[in-house]
């Protein structure tokens, strides 16, 4: 028997999906995400996957060393923006206030 606090955490890709503490092997709390955690997380791979269809062709461009200084600059404003996406902390989302207050990057122009 393990004496004192047990944080287990069990995640996928990162994202905490389930916590558990233990004090002296007793359930003392559980924890899940809400649903506007998820939506968040749903909205930024929302906007992952469509910055991956935006920029697709310039990076077959860029392998093959055609790509026009235009697209060149146009994939390196997208790839800062997939970035500050990527980057953004996600676990402080836990109600309707905190959801609508995340500051998600504007999309390149």
């Amino acid at each position: 028997m393990m004496t004192g606090w047990r944080d287990c955490h069990f995640t996928a890709k990162g994202v905490d999906f389930f916590r558990v503490a233990f004090h002296d092997d007793q359930n003392i709390r559980h924890q899940r995400p809400g649903i506007q955690f998820w939506q968040a997380e749903v909205t930024r791979q929302k906007l992952l996957n469509d910055s991956d269809n935006a920029i697709k062709d310039w990076r077959i461009e860029l392998t093959l060393g055609i790509i026009s200084d235009e697209n060149k600059a146009a994939l390196i404003l997208w790839m800062n923006y997939i970035n500050v996406l990527k980057s953004l902390d996600l676990t402080g989302v836990s109600d309707e206030a905190t959801f609508t207050a995340i500051r998600w990057p504007a999309l390149p122009q």
